[in-house]
């Protein structure tokens, strides 16, 4: 499953560290589609549990979406990287 995930970090600078590698560790592969936006495979199916993670690193003035999705009609200008973990991972292949 595809998982999409943006946040927004207003919190001081010192927390987002915590942040970040928690969000690396998330799922079993990930790539960092735009500036706060990762898509993230997890083939656990773990949405609420990677979300209480990424939770617990945040402040009350930071924000978090994660959705499951499907990317099967998308249009964007990202890195070719990102295409290609989207065509790796998509659940139309």
């Amino acid at each position: 499953m595809l998982y999409y995930v943006n946040y927004d970090l207003k919190s001081p600078a010192s927390n987002h560290l915590d942040f970040m590698q928690c969000l690396k560790e998330c799922g079993t592969d990930r790539i960092q589609c735009l500036s706060n936006s990762w898509i993230i495979f997890d083939d656990t199916d773990q949405e609420n549990t990677m979300y209480n993670k990424l939770r617990e690193k945040l402040d009350d003035s930071d924000a978090l979406f994660i959705s499951k999705c499907k990317f099967d009609d998308v249009a964007g200008w990202v890195p070719t990287s990102v295409i290609d973990f989207l065509k790796k991972y998509n659940d139309d292949k």
